[in-house]
């Protein structure tokens, strides 16, 4: 993948005797120039322990996100600002190691000659919010696993590496994942919860955010009454659906500044660990 000034590419074949000619267009700058005169391009690429890729903007706040780099074409969903930083980043890259890469047994970077074993790892997405039983896995084991062996919690088994799984009916589910190779296997679960059973939940020690004023004009504030370890994702759509702001609230408070849109209402939603929890409607004005 690789940025240039405006626009964001992927190559679909690595093996290509041109890798160049391959690459696809997945995202143009939206135009964004934030409150220091900066644009909001695509910079630097790095690689997340969560499977995703995340893109410097720029010498501004906010960072771009690849959710599924591994897929084809527009279906890798490219979210520009997905996250805002709590300060302006000058001259800089926001750069950190990844610990769990491991190097490749019999690569020149293996060194040590010391085998991989697999430490199993994995995230789930709920993609489509009218398809709430269906949930997206995304294998993020490291250590170079070659097998994979998944168990839904409701009796169901894959042996895919990126499953897409559809629940009989909502609930809560404990999934495990058995990563291996020739040498270990390591197993890891975790609870997830799907569907809903009452309309929208509630965030839990979230009773309620706040969007305000309404209507606006130039900024919108979302306000928190309290912090969870997992930060709510805030997302404005316009009344076609198109997604014009999706931002992680990492705050009592944040700031959008929306100027450059224009007049006319708005769709607002909450997501707490990929499940809806709010939603509401703000009216720009003119």
């Amino acid at each position: 993948m690789e940025y240039i000034i405006g626009t964001l590419h992927l190559p679909n074949d690595l093996q290509a005797s041109n890798v160049d000619s391959s690459r696809t267009l997945l995202a143009t700058w939206d135009g964004m120039i934030d409150s220091f005169n900066v644009p909001a391009v695509f910079g630097f690429i790095q690689h997340g322990p969560d499977g995703k890729l995340y893109i410097w903007g720029g010498d501004t706040r906010y960072m771009h996100m690849v959710d599924f780099p591994n897929r084809s074409g527009a279906a890798c969903n490219v979210w520009q600002r997905a996250i805002e930083l709590p300060g302006q980043c000058f001259a800089g890259s926001l750069y950190y190691p990844h610990y769990r890469l491991g190097p490749i047994d019999d690569s020149s970077c293996d060194t040590l000659g010391i085998d991989n074993h697999p430490a199993a790892l994995f995230r789930y997405d709920l993609e489509d919010t009218l398809a709430p039983l269906e949930v997206t896995f995304t294998d993020v084991s490291s250590y170079l696993p070659t097998a994979w062996h998944w168990d839904f919690g409701d009796g169901m088994m894959s042996q895919d590496t990126n499953p897409v799984h559809v629940y009989p009916q909502s609930g809560a589910y404990q999934v495990c994942l058995i990563a291996s190779n020739v040498y270990a296997a390591d197993t890891f679960c975790r609870q997830v919860v799907v569907g809903t059973t009452s309309g929208l939940h509630e965030l839990p020690a979230l009773p309620q955010a706040q969007v305000l004023p309404n209507p606006f004009s130039g900024e919108l504030r979302v306000q928190l009454p309290a912090l969870v370890r997992v930060q709510p994702q805030f997302v404005l759509s316009d009344r076609y659906g198109r997604v014009v702001v999706r931002t992680a609230l990492r705050d009592f408070e944040i700031t959008l500044s929306l100027s450059g849109l224009p007049a006319g209402v708005y769709l607002w939603q909450l997501f707490w660990q990929g499940v809806q929890t709010q939603q509401g409607k703000v009216v720009k004005g003119e």
